[in-house]
C-alpha cells in the first residue's frame, strides 16, 4: 500500500514537472516572436500624419505624403519613407521599438509617446543626435 503511494505522488510529481517545462518552453516560443497582448494596438499600418517640433506642427513634405509603418505580427515590420520602401524586424522594449532594416542593418530607436488604436506619438532615441528627442513624428491608422 505504501509503495502504490509513493508510486502515485512520483507520477503526480512527474506529471507536474513535464508540464511546468512544456508551459515553460511555450511562454519561451511566444516570447521571442509575438508582441504582449496589451501591445497589439500597434500592430497594424501607421500612415505619417506630421512632425512636431518644440510645439509647432509641420505637415510632411510632398515625397513624404504616402509615408508608412506597418508593424505586423511575428517582430516584422514594412515601411516606407520618401518613396523608398524597406522591411524588417522589430522588438518592443517597454516603450522603445527597436527596428532592424533587412537591407541597411543598424537599428532605429522609436520611443512611443502615445499609442491609441488610432494614434501613434514617438521620438528619435539618437545618442548622436541629442536634438532628435525634441521632434515627434505622429502617425494615424486610417
Amino acid at each position: 500500500m505504501k509503495l502504490t503511494v509513493v508510486a502515485i505522488g512520483l507520477t503526480s510529481l512527474v506529471f507536474l514537472a513535464f508540464g511546468s517545462l512544456e508551459s515553460l518552453e511555450q511562454n519561451k516560443m511566444n516570447d521571442t516572436h509575438t508582441i504582449p497582448a496589451e501591445n497589439n494596438k500597434l500592430l497594424k499600418k501607421w500612415n505619417l500624419s506630421h512632425y512636431e517640433l518644440f510645439g509647432s506642427d509641420f505637415d510632411p513634405e510632398i515625397k513624404e505624403q504616402e509615408d508608412y509603418i506597418n508593424f505586423q505580427k511575428g517582430g516584422i515590420y514594412s515601411s516606407k519613407s520618401e518613396g523608398f520602401l524597406e522591411e524588417g524586424n522589430y522588438t518592443l522594449d517597454a516603450q522603445t521599438i527597436i527596428m532592424t532594416s533587412n537591407s541597411e542593418g543598424g537599428e532605429l530607436k522609436l520611443v512611443i509617446k502615445n499609442l491609441t488604436e488610432t494614434v501613434l506619438s514617438v521620438s528619435i532615441d539618437d545618442p548622436e543626435d541629442s536634438d532628435a528627442q525634441y521632434l515627434t513624428i505622429h502617425f494615424k491608422n486610417k
